[in-house]
C-alpha cells in the first residue's frame, strides 16, 4: 500500500474527548469493514492537539487492532488553534481528496459507500460537504438544540448544515461545515503557506474564510445531503451558548476582512436598532420587540413539534429562550471577534492576515530518538 496513493486521506484533530473519539473510530471502522476494498482506499491522519496521553493511547490501540488500515497518530506538546493544527495534517497528505471529520461525529455503516458515490457523481467539484445531524438517542436538550440549529430563524442559510435541505446543489460557505467536509487536495499548497491553508489565528469558522475565497475564484462547492454524519450536540445550555459565541467570534474575525454577507450582520443590527429605538422612539421599539417575540413563539412551536422528547410546553418556553440566546450570544461573539481582529489589524498596520506558516512553526511532534519511521511508534 505504500507504493500506491489512496484517493482519500481522513484528517482529524482531537483533544480530551476520548469516549467520543472511540465512538467515531468504531463507526468508521464498521463502515470500512462492510466493503473490504474501502480499507485500501482510505488513510487516517490524526493529530492530538496538546498533551492528551489518553487519546494518543486510544489511537495507537486502534491502529494495533486494525493493521490493515493506514493510521498515523501524532501528539503535539502544546495546543494550536484549530486552523493551524489542520494545516499541519494537510501538509502530510498526498491523497487526491482530504476528508475533514471532527472527533465527535460518528457515521452509518454505508457511509463510505456514499462518500465514493458522491465523488464519482460530482467529478468536477472541488469541495463536497454534507449535513451534520443530531443523533436520535441524544438528550432532550440536545435534540432541541439540533432542531433549533436546523431552523432558519436561528441559523439563517446556515441551517442547511444541520439537515434542512433535501437535494444536492451548488452552494457557498454558508451550507458547509468543517466537521464533515471533503476537499480536493489540489486546492491547497504544500506546505499550506502564503494564504492557501486555513487561517491559523482564527478561534472558529476558519473554513468559512477559505471557502469564501475559493468560491470567488470560481471553484465548485457542492452540498450533498446524502453525505451526512451524526454529530454530538453540546450537553447543556451553557456549553451550547458558549459554542454559539465562539462561532460568532470567528465570524467577526472573518467579517473584518470582508468574508461574509449581510445576513451575518443581522443579529448585531437588530440589537443595536432595538437599543437606539428604546432610547429615541420607545413605541417603535416595543412594536419591533413584539414582532420578534411572535416570530420566536411560532418558531419554538415548530422545533418542539418535531420530537416527542421536546413536545411539552416547558420546552416551547425553553426553545424561545434558546432562540433569543443564540441571537444574543452570536451577536456578542461577532462584536468581540470584530474588536479583537480590528485591534490586531491596527497593531500590525495591515489588513492582510496569512495562515500560520507550517510546518516550520510547529515543534517536531515525534521525538527523533523514538523512531526514524514517521508511521511507527
Amino acid at each position: 500500500m505504500e507504493n500506491k496513493t489512496p484517493p482519500i486521506d481522513i484528517v482529524m484533530i482531537t483533544f480530551g474527548r476520548g469516549p467520543l473519539l472511540q465512538r467515531c473510530l468504531e463507526s468508521l471502522t464498521q463502515s470500512l469493514e462492510k466493503n473490504p476494498n474501502f480499507s485500501a482506499q482510505v488513510r487516517f491522519h490524526t493529530l492530538v492537539n496538546g498533551q492528551d496521553r489518553e487519546s494518543l493511547d486510544l489511537l495507537k490501540a486502534w491502529k494495533a487492532q486494525h493493521p490493515s488500515l493506514f493510521v498515523e497518530p501524532v501528539m503535539l506538546p502544546a495546543r494550536l488553534p484549530p486552523g493551524a493544527a489542520r494545516n499541519y495534517l494537510i501538509s502530510q497528505s498526498t491523497a487526491k481528496w482530504i476528508y475533514f471529520l471532527d472527533d465527535d461525529i460518528f457515521v452509518d455503516s454505508n457511509f463510505f459507500e456514499k462518500v465514493f458515490s458522491s465523488i464519482e457523481q460530482n467529478r468536477n467539484c472541488d469541495v463536497i460537504g454534507g449535513p451534520n445531524l443530531t443523533p436520535p438517542d441524544s438528550s432532550s436538550f440536545q435534540i432541541l438544540s439540533g432542531h433549533l440549529l436546523a431552523h432558519p430563524v436561528a441559523s439563517g442559510p446556515c441551517s442547511e448544515r444541520y439537515g434542512s435541505s433535501i437535494s444536492s446543489h451548488a452552494c457557498d460557505d454558508s451550507a458547509l461545515i468543517l466537521c464533515n467536509l471533503l476537499v480536493r487536495r489540489s486546492n491547497f499548497a504544500s506546505p499550506p503557506t502564503d494564504g492557501f491553508g486555513f487561517p491559523g489565528h482564527l478561534k472558529a469558522a476558519e473554513e468559512n474564510q477559505l471557502l469564501s475565497i475559493w468560491k470567488k475564484q470560481g471553484r465548485q462547492l457542492l452540498f450533498d445531503p446524502n453525505l451526512s454524519v451524526w454529530h454530538e450536540r453540546r450537553s447543556s445550555l451553557r456549553l451550547f451558548l458558549q459554542q454559539i459565541k465562539n462561532y460568532g467570534f470567528g465570524r467577526g474575525q472573518n467579517l473584518i476582512h470582508g468574508h461574509g454577507r449581510f445576513f451575518h450582520w443581522i443579529p448585531n443590527l437588530f440589537f443595536l436598532s432595538l437599543l437606539l429605538l428604546l432610547l429615541t422612539q420607545p413605541s417603535v421599539a416595543i412594536f419591533l420587540l413584539a414582532v420578534y417575540m411572535t416570530a420566536l413563539i411560532a418558531s419554538s412551536f415548530q422545533v418542539t413539534s418535531k420530537s416527542q422528547k421536546t413536545s411539552k410546553i416547558s420546552f416551547v418556553l425553553l426553545a424561545m429562550g434558546v432562540f433569543c440566546g443564540v441571537h444574543f450570544f452570536y451577536a456578542l461573539g461577532v462584536t468581540q471577534g470584530l474588536a479583537h481582529e480590528l485591534l490586531e489589524t491596527v497593531r500590525k498596520k495591515s489588513f492582510t492576515r496569512l495562515p500560520t506558516p507550517l510546518p516550520q512553526s510547529l515543534p517536531d511532534p515525534v521525538p527523533r530518538q523514538a523512531s526514524q519511521n514517521r508511521h511507527s511508534f
